[in-house]
């Protein structure tokens, strides 16, 4: 059962000023003599979604693959074991396509995925 549920997140408070003239910026070990509470600054709402519908669920368990490979070339895995790591992945994700007959799909944009 899907509950209608509102994210709310309170972020940031101030104190405000009251003599600005006898407050340094530069110097935070300057207290300020008049103690006044904090004041909200922002406060963030959002209504909830789902996010792992059946589509997407298929998506990522059936279709999409890991593969290192796939990196920034300045994040790509170096060195022997991880050259094998990176056949190890094609070879497994090559085998559960072929078992379950479902294509291996391009994830290169975030457009790809079931919303």
């Amino acid at each position: 059962m899907r509950r209608n549920r509102l994210a709310s997140f309170g972020a940031q408070t101030t104190r405000p000023s009251s003599a600005l003239d006898s407050m340094s910026c530069g110097l935070a070990a300057v207290r300020s003599v008049v103690a006044l509470s904090l004041l909200p600054l922002v406060s963030v709402s959002c209504p909830s979604r789902r996010v792992y519908g059946p589509d997407r669920v298929r998506y990522f368990d059936e279709v999409m693959t890991f593969r290192p490979a796939h990196a920034l070339e300045a994040h790509r895995p170096l060195g022997g074991v991880m050259r094998a790591r990176m056949q190890v992945y094609r070879a497994l994700s090559d085998f559960r396509h072929r078992e379950t007959g479902i294509a291996a799909a391009n994830t290169a944009a975030i457009t790809d995925i079931p919303a």
